[in-house]
């Protein structure tokens, strides 16, 4: 008898089957533009890309999806006021935080110019709501001892995903940004 997989295997399995996607889409163009090259992020193309293939992953394995949008707010008005070189600081420092709220097999896009978007293949042990609350105390603390100069706020919203009422990754990302621009 095969036992079913526990969630760190399914969450191993998840990350490895990323990774994969993530070297094949960039080997089957040359150019790599899948990936942002500030942040390391997938791109929107990239990014859902990968997320599709990590949805049906995901529902092969009966586990939940969520897409969580992530904007910072006030962020053109930070660049025009410092410069570029130091919007293009916040937004690595808002990205390395995002990579220390989320998990391995979470996928992370940059979406947009201060905009980024988490794919969270979600079993029974994972809590949203805890990665965005790591998430505010890393931006916090990056604020507080690298970058006391920067004031932004974080909106964050969250969709989970429905067959019948999304349909499609799009549709699911278009779901959360709606909730994030609600918010506003």
């Amino acid at each position: 008898m095969i036992s079913p997989p526990t969630p760190t295997d399914e969450r191993q399995y998840l990350a490895n089957r990323i990774s994969v996607k993530k070297r094949e889409s960039s080997a089957e163009s040359g150019v790599d533009t899948t990936v942002d090259s500030l942040t390391g992020f997938m791109t929107l193309d990239g990014f859902l890309d990968t997320g599709k293939y990590l949805l049906a992953i995901s529902l092969q394995l009966g586990l939940e999806v969520k897409a969580i949008c992530v904007e910072v707010k006030g962020f053109e008005q930070y660049n025009q006021r410092h410069g570029a070189a130091a919007g293009d600081r916040a937004l690595v420092e808002i990205a390395q935080a995002l990579v220390n709220s989320f998990r391995e097999c979470d996928l992370i896009g940059r979406i947009g110019n201060g905009e980024f978007c988490v794919l969270l293949s979600a079993g029974a042990e994972s809590r949203p709501e805890s990665r965005l609350q790591r998430l505010e105390e890393h931006l916090q603390r990056v604020h507080a001892e690298r970058m006391p100069e920067l004031r932004f706020a974080i909106g964050v919203s969250t969709a989970s995903y429905h067959p019948q009422e999304h349909g499609t990754l799009e549709k699911l990302v278009a779901d959360a940004e709606a909730r994030l621009r609600e918010r506003v």
